[in-house]
């Protein structure tokens, strides 16, 4: 064996596998920042949704086919909804689950005002 290859089979037997990047999409005034945030290696990234905002938000995926990258594939949208109190820091961390296929998953990002919801923005999850 190559002795890269051996010092990656040991760190990884160790627990000292490559950290995934942090994808922290910030929601402010109903508007995600980054607006398509691009998870790059599925088995280590990991996707986290805060609220900057004074409104409560509710994040819905769109998609019918595929719904959320974080849910085992025909999981019922209701399950597939995110929420986030207002100043909510981080939520997550959200892994893409196991059986998500590689694709675009739209969101919509949704105000809750007295109980009743309307759409304020939108954006995606980029599952390579």
């Amino acid at each position: 064996m190559k002795p890269f290859l051996i010092a990656v089979a040991l760190f990884a037997t160790l627990g000292f596998a490559p950290e995934g990047l942090k994808i922290v999409v910030g929601i402010k005034d109903g508007k995600p920042n980054p607006q398509n945030a691009d998870v790059q290696s599925r088995k280590v990234d990991t996707v986290y949704f805060q609220n900057s905002g004074s409104e409560a938000y509710e994040i819905r995926f769109t998609d019918k086919t595929n719904g959320s990258p974080f849910q085992a594939p025909g999981t019922p949208a209701d399950k597939s909804k995110i929420s986030l109190r207002a100043f909510q820091p981080p939520s997550g961390p959200f892994k893409v689950h196991d059986l998500a296929t590689p694709g675009k998953y739209p969101y919509d990002v949704m105000v809750v005002r007295g109980g009743k919801t309307s759409r304020a923005g939108g954006g995606s999850v980029v599952v390579e």
